[in-house]
């Protein structure tokens, strides 16, 4: 029985490693698509309510403070309080022609974070217009 245990925990170990080699480069190639991603931007008229929604999911679920406004044009959360390593969001679109401009801020109270400001602002661009989830560990709360 022992032997069948100790089986067990080492496939599971290998299991496991084999996991975290395979989602590194993953990870890493996602890391530099969204290093270099502009935050503001332009999605065709007919993805805007999808792209959009992303916006909003994206914020409710990744901010550490509340929504204050949620409209057809802006996405704020509250002031984060000065001092603290909270994050929150600033999101705006404008139409262009056939295009909607979108904008993306990420705010914080403690300015010493700009670099994780910055990603998170970022991450949240990259979702809004592909789509693809992002890693929810590389994301400041």
């Amino acid at each position: 029985m022992q032997g069948v245990i100790a089986f067990l925990i080492i496939v599971l170990a290998g299991c496991a490693s084999s996991m975290e080699e395979k989602s590194s480069p993953e990870v890493e190639l996602y890391i530099n698509e969204v290093t270099t991603f502009p935050l503001s931007f332009t999605v065709p008229k007919l993805e805007e309510e999808e792209a959009w929604g992303r916006a909003h999911i994206f914020v409710s679920r990744y901010s550490s403070i509340p929504i204050t406004k949620y409209t057809r044009s802006t996405i704020l959360t509250i002031e984060p309080v000065r001092h603290r390593a909270q994050y929150g969001y600033h999101v705006t679109k404008s139409v262009e022609g056939e295009n909607v401009r979108i904008r993306v801020e990420c705010l914080c109270g403690k300015d010493t974070l700009e670099k994780s400001m910055v990603m998170n602002a970022r991450i949240l661009a990259y979702f809004i217009k592909t789509g693809k989830l992002p890693y929810p560990e590389l994301i400041k709360r």
